[in-house]
């Protein structure tokens, strides 16, 4: 069984892979965490020394911004979906996505600026004027696993 977990940013980049799944009968189940935008490229911008730069499309200014119904969206290409509120809602709309027999899609909004403490490393540019940032991408750098 495959589980993606994205965000609502890369679920507009890629989406069309709902389509696939579904036509050609491989089930996923999808959790989309809607935190209005890119803001895991928002949050490295900013620890690495930076300004938010269009990331969080609401603090983007765009004319044209509307919210995006993701479940809708994706029941729009064939799949099952669903908006959920809370933990509790997630783990049971989880327990029916496990039971379905096609691609599932469980949408949450999460908030876009409270984060979870990772050890994931991304190798990203960084300002060497910000010297925090850029001690922390060498350490970071140091530690990444080489390919496999």
């Amino acid at each position: 069984e495959v589980i993606v977990f994205c965000g609502d940013g890369s679920y507009l980049l890629w989406n069309s892979d709902i389509y696939s799944s579904v036509i050609y009968d491989k089930k996923l189940i999808i959790i989309l965490c809607d935190n209005g935008g890119h803001m895991v490229i928002n949050r490295l911008q900013i620890a690495k020394g930076g300004k938010e730069y269009i990331s969080n499309l609401k603090a983007a200014n765009a004319k044209n911004l509307f919210d995006v119904n993701f479940a809708e969206h994706a029941k729009s290409m064939g799949a099952h979906a669903e908006n959920v509120h809370s933990l509790t809602e997630l783990e049971q709309a989880f327990s029916r996505a496990k039971k379905s027999n096609k691609t599932y899609v469980i949408c949450i909004k999460t908030h876009g600026y409270e984060w979870l403490e990772g050890t994931a490393f991304w190798e990203s540019p960084t300002l060497e004027k910000n010297e925090d940032a850029y001690k922390d991408f060498i350490e970071g750098k140091l530690k990444q696993r080489k390919g496999v």
